[in-house]
């Protein structure tokens, strides 16, 4: 970075800067004999670009110097080095090292913009103009980088917000699930489920099986929802009935495979973007047959069972040993055998025929006051 230099400005240049009114367009100064001296001015008389002619007739082919333009208020002025081709390097020097001097004496206060010109075409309005405007000075190759970069981006977000959409969705049936995206005509018609206009909705997975499509919403009675539904490609329908939502599943065996399996793997998707638009499933269902699906199928699916704890009694246990095992518990004098030395009625309580804890068990504990009191159970005929 280079020193200022120590020259002075003369005691006329500091007045008329000082003095200078609002009728005051520009100063020139040069450097003569070591001092800033003031070389000429001009007026305002109209628009900055109307006056600006006035520097380059002021400035003319006379060597190097300073303008100091009013571009706006008493405290908004521009300094312009101009410093032309031809002139002496010690000159050059000069007015690079005193521009901050000058505008110390004057005050650096009122001084907002600077510019430096070496001819008289870069010492045109339109070329302090140009100087404002930000310049791109990227080449082609980084351009083209920066565009690569936003592309990337853009997808990475777009891999982002789809990630979030399937972070919930559980796999089915042993693949991955994906994601199907609502069309508006599927939007529209889980709307008017959801409003209570329609208590049937059929959707589909469009041809590019990248979405949902809305194909039917209607009301439709429970005796006829079985001829309502497709018996050719699989689909998802929405079916209110009895004051709940069921979402149906109907897959059709004779439907191509790959549709099957598309179907498939969207079902948690599109189930779960049904939730989202506000309709709380009561019942999921799967069907493979359209003829099934019929008032008796749907009572099946919403009721509940009717059993309470102690509400049914439990089967009498049924003495199902082997002869030879009853025989050596008669034998024996055992807790299983009965007086008459014959198999207990059917319909009895058997006692328990678990025998004492094996030997095996007595090794696992240490403690001979605590001993091991797992016993064997015999397993029942036909267990093994």
């Amino acid at each position: 970075m280079s020193c200022s230099s120590a020259i002075p400005a003369s005691p006329e240049l500091e007045q008329a800067f000082q003095n200078a009114g609002e009728s005051t367009r520009f100063f020139v100064v040069r450097i003569e004999n070591e001092v800033l001296v003031l070389h000429g001015r001009g007026d305002l008389t109209g628009s900055l670009q109307n006056d600006w002619n006035g520097i380059t007739r002021e400035v003319g082919a006379k060597g190097a110097c300073y303008v100091l333009v009013r571009v706006g208020g008493p405290k908004q002025w521009l300094t312009i080095t101009f410093v032309p081709e031809g002139t002496k390097v010690k000159d050059k020097m000069v007015y690079a090292s005193t521009k901050a001097t000058l505008q110390r004496h004057l005050g650096f206060h009122n001084f907002t913009e600077e510019l430096h010109a070496n001819s008289i075409d870069e010492l045109s309005y339109d070329f302090w103009q140009g100087s404002k405007k930000p310049v791109n000075s990227l080449s082609k190759f980084e351009e083209t980088r920066i565009e690569v970069i936003q592309q990337e981006d853009n997808e990475r977000g777009f891999r982002d917000q789809l990630a979030q959409q399937q972070k919930s969705i559980r796999s089915s049936g042993g693949y991955h699930a994906v994601t199907m995206l609502f069309s508006p005509s599927a939007v529209d018609m889980v709307s008017q489920y959801s409003s209570g206009s329609a208590n049937y909705v059929e959707l589909k997975i469009n041809d590019k099986k990248d979405g949902v499509d809305g194909v039917k919403a209607d009301n439709v009675s429970a005796s006829a929802l079985g001829s309502r539904l497709t018996t050719s490609d699989p689909r998802f329908y929405l079916y209110k009935y009895q004051a709940k939502n069921l979402f149906l599943y109907v897959c059709p065996g004779a439907a191509p495979r790959q549709l099957r399996m598309v179907y498939s793997t969207a079902k948690p998707s599109v189930s779960q973007q049904v939730e989202h638009s506000g309709v709380k499933i009561t019942k999921n269902a799967e069907l493979a047959d359209a003829a099934d699906c019929d008032e008796p199928y749907l009572n099946s699916l919403f009721s509940r069972a009717s059993y309470a704890p102690g509400s049914f009694s439990k089967p009498a246990a049924v003495d199902d040993r082997p002869d030879w095992m009853i025989k050596l518990e008669e034998k024996k004098g055992g807790a299983g055998a009965s007086s008459l030395g014959v198999r207990p009625a059917a319909g009895t309580r058997p006692k328990s025929v678990v025998v004492g804890a094996h030997p095996i068990y007595g090794l696992m504990s240490q403690d001979p006051k605590r001993p091991v009191s797992k016993k064997i159970v015999i397993p029942p005929s036909g267990a093994w």
